[in-house]
């Protein structure tokens, strides 16, 4: 837990550094800066699967998996808290009805994500069993997409200032990149798996290596 903490401290000065000296600690930024942070936790958590695929030797980090995912979530529901403290402020209703698909996008995403943190432990994987538990893990990856949709129409606005050139570039469209870039990890995860499969199949002697390997 010290390396995510330690981790998350540096992601949220990343974050909190890119605003103006007068905006870091309002409730306004620092809640941008936790949603973020949450983003990145849970690219995190789900990046690390995928990398074991491609980098095998990363294999041994992969209990880090759980510890990113469930801090991502606690992030998440501390960023839920501190938009509905801005009900009034910053969000008003008729910025929920304006933004009504990113909303959306982002109950989705929470909700689930919490059944990912519900069943993220031993017991829920011997309660529903290998494949089924994973099953559920990997509506993670939908989740994801759920929460990028979220971002970015959340942050659309500010992206075309950024194109044009009136804004240096928001630290959304770093977290948005991140998340495609977890998204595409995943894709070329499954490629690997489906070639490894092929050669596994059309070669017995090849699947007796790998099998005793593992």
């Amino acid at each position: 837990m010290g390396v995510v903490a330690a981790v998350g401290i540096l992601i949220f000065g990343y974050f909190v550094s890119r605003f103006s000296p007068d905006q870091r600690f309002t409730l306004f930024f620092v809640n941008k800066a936790f949603g973020e942070t949450a983003v990145v936790f849970i690219g995190i958590s789900f990046l690390l699967g995928p990398l074991c695929k491609i980098i095998p030797l990363l294999s041994q980090h992969l209990y880090f998996r759980r510890y990113f995912g469930l801090a991502g979530f606690g992030l998440v529901l501390v960023h839920v808290v501190f938009s509905l403290l801005q009900l009034t402020s910053r969000f008003p209703i008729k910025w929920y009805i304006d933004h009504i698909w990113g909303v959306l996008a982002a109950i989705i995403a929470t909700v689930i994500f919490s059944v990912l943190a519900y069943t993220s432990s031993n017991a829920a994987i011997k309660r529903f069993g290998g494949h089924e538990w994973k099953t559920i893990q990997r509506l993670g990856y939908l989740a994801l997409g759920f929460a990028l949709l979220h971002i970015a129409v959340a942050a659309w606005p500010r992206w075309n200032m950024w194109w044009a050139g009136e804004v240096s570039m928001p630290s959304s469209l770093v977290v948005f990149a991140f998340g495609v870039i977890v998204l595409l990890a995943r894709v070329v995860a499954l490629v690997i798996d489906k070639t490894n499969n092929f050669t596994k199949h059309d070669n017995p002697k090849v699947s007796d290596s790998s099998h005793h390997g593992l």
